[in-house]
């Protein structure tokens, strides 16, 4: 219990950092903060396995953070309606275009890996 508390403080902290750096950077607070936090367990600063407990408790938990969109989107279905093919189409072609993107990158650093050797 207590390494969940000590968890989210330290996660809270960081954000509640990259929050006050967005009032002067041009960028989300959010963003800063998760840049924040990868550079300090980059550093070795923050310890990677004392952050388990609370991250295995979110991944148990993860469909309750879905509940809120799928309830908007019910919400906003006659707006939706209407564009069911626009939605369609949008949705598989973001997917299509995610999975080449992604294929590229992967072979991109494979072949990298492969010139390091």
């Amino acid at each position: 219990m207590m390494s969940i508390i000590y968890e989210v403080f330290t996660i809270g902290l960081i954000y509640l950092t990259g929050t006050v750096l967005a009032c002067i950077l041009p960028l989300p607070g959010s963003l800063i903060s998760l840049v924040i936090f990868f550079i300090l367990l980059l550093l070795k600063v923050l310890k990677e396995e004392k952050y388990t407990a609370l991250s295995a408790l979110i991944l148990r938990n993860l469909a309750f953070f879905f509940i809120v969109p799928a309830v908007k989107i019910l919400d906003s279905m006659a707006i939706l309606s209407g564009n069911i093919f626009k939605l369609i189409s949008i949705i598989v072609l973001s997917n299509i275009l995610v999975m080449i993107v992604s294929g590229k990158v992967v072979q991109f650093f494979m072949k990298k890996e492969d010139t390091d050797d």
